[in-house]
C-alpha cells in the first residue's frame, strides 16, 4: 500500500465516524425518556453524549487526510457536529 491509499482509507474512516456521530445524534433525540427528573435524564443521556462527541472529534481529525474540497467539507461538518455536541452537553448540565 502506498501513501495515497492509506490517506484515502483514513479519510473514509473519518467520514464513517462523522456518520456515526449523526446517527448517534438522531438516536439520542428519538430515545425514550423514562423520567421527568432532569438529573436522571442526563444520566441516561451521558453515554450518547460521549459517543456522539467522541466520534465527531475522531471524524474531524481523520477528515484532514482528504483532498481540497472534500477536506474542507468534512472538516466543516466535523466542527459543526463537535460544536453541537458541546452545546448539547452544556445544556444538559
Amino acid at each position: 500500500m502506498n501513501w495515497l491509499q492509506i490517506r484515502r482509507i483514513a479519510f473514509l474512516c473519518g467520514i464513517c465516524a462523522l456518520l456515526i456521530s449523526i446517527a448517534t445524534l438522531v438516536g439520542s433525540f428519538v430515545r425514550p425518556v423514562h423520567s421527568t427528573d432532569y438529573f436522571k435524564q442526563f444520566e441516561e443521556a451521558e453515554p450518547w453524549l460521549h459517543w456522539g462527541f467522541g466520534s465527531a472529534v475522531v471524524g474531524l481529525l481523520l477528515s484532514f487526510f482528504g483532498k481540497r474540497f472534500a477536506r474542507i467539507a468534512a472538516a466543516s461538518g466535523g466542527i459543526v457536529l463537535a460544536f453541537f455536541w458541546l452545546m448539547l452537553a452544556g445544556a444538559s448540565l
